[in-house]
């Protein structure tokens, strides 16, 4: 048990208008290993689904990433081709995960529906 203590990361997602309104709080938790920013949940808790470069979606984004690299808690987030991922290691990022499961999947159902031979209705 010891052991799994010592190895244990223990992070937040923060994907919801409340969290970035407590995110001192949160990053106030003793031994927080990451808060990572989920900008697509975000956008939509904020009311404007899938819109990230919305004012509002990027100043909350921007709230949370200045207040972790203040706290001295590492930040991720995802990144969105190099040129993005490269900004985002610069401005403090230190975990990425490029693109997202969305995305992922939507790059997948597409492929299978352009390779679909049968007759679609």
């Amino acid at each position: 048990m010891e052991r799994e203590d010592e190895g244990t990361l223990v992070g937040a997602t923060i994907e919801t208008a409340e969290s970035v309104d407590a995110i001192d709080e949160i990053l106030d938790v003793p031994e927080l290993g990451f808060v990572f920013i989920g900008p697509f949940d975000l956008s939509v808790s904020l009311g404007h689904p899938g819109e990230l470069d919305h004012p509002e979606a990027e100043a909350a984004v921007e709230t949370v990433r200045q207040s972790a690299v203040d706290a001295g808690v590492p930040v991720g987030g995802l990144g969105f081709g190099m040129d993005d991922l490269n900004e985002k290691a610069v401005s403090g990022y230190q975990i990425l995960h490029l693109g997202s499961t969305t995305g992922a999947l939507q790059t997948a159902i597409e492929g299978w529906l352009d390779a679909f031979e049968g007759e679609r209705s």
